[in-house]
């Protein structure tokens, strides 16, 4: 049963979230000796993300894909897509993640769920978009147990293109919001 959340619950949430937006390497011990070896995108390598048509950054080869959006971890949409607000709603109220990369990623986002139904499905009030810094990767995650989205942005000087770091914490902050339901 979803509960009625406050729109300044979530607008505090988005305030935390946005503070967390970068990702760095992870330190993983594979060896028998004790050494530790660093895996690049270790969250990336044990996702299965989908992956937008408009969505141009080259994955790591130990990125799984799929065709299945329901079946992803996170659905991953690019500047320019041609999917439109209702889908992006109905992913979300099936307990899909889905995030945007390409500046600005939070207003692109943030647009098609309006443009979606998402009155119906969540609190809309706390959506909020832009402000002095534009996001070059953003991404919402439904709450199972409440109507609130959880929201991860990743910022960066505008000139600097979305990378696989940036896809890295995204995906990052999906596995640690996993973790917590």
């Amino acid at each position: 049963m979803r509960t009625e959340t406050t729109r300044r619950t979530l607008l505090a949430t988005w305030l935390s979230a946005a503070g967390f937006g970068s990702a760095g390497c992870v330190s993983r011990s594979d060896r028998d000796d004790g050494q530790t070896t660093v895996r690049k995108y270790p969250h990336l390598a044990s996702s299965r993300l989908f992956v937008g048509s408009s969505m141009s950054i080259a994955l790591p080869d130990s990125t799984t894909r799929t065709t299945n959006p329901e079946q992803a971890t996170l659905v991953v949409l690019g500047q320019g897509t041609n999917v439109d607000g209702d889908q992006v709603v109905e992913w979300l109220e099936t307990g899909v993640p889905v995030g945007v990369v390409g500046d600005p990623a939070l207003e692109t986002l943030a647009g098609l769920v309006r443009a979606g139904n998402i009155d119906n499905a969540f609190d809309a009030d706390g959506i909020v978009a832009g402000g002095a810094r534009s996001a070059k990767a953003a991404a919402f995650y439904p709450a199972l147990d409440a109507q609130e989205l959880h929201t991860y942005t990743s910022f960066g000087p505008a000139e600097d293109s979305v990378d696989r770091w940036d896809l890295e914490g995204m995906v990052k902050f999906v596995d640690e919001n996993d973790r917590v339901q």
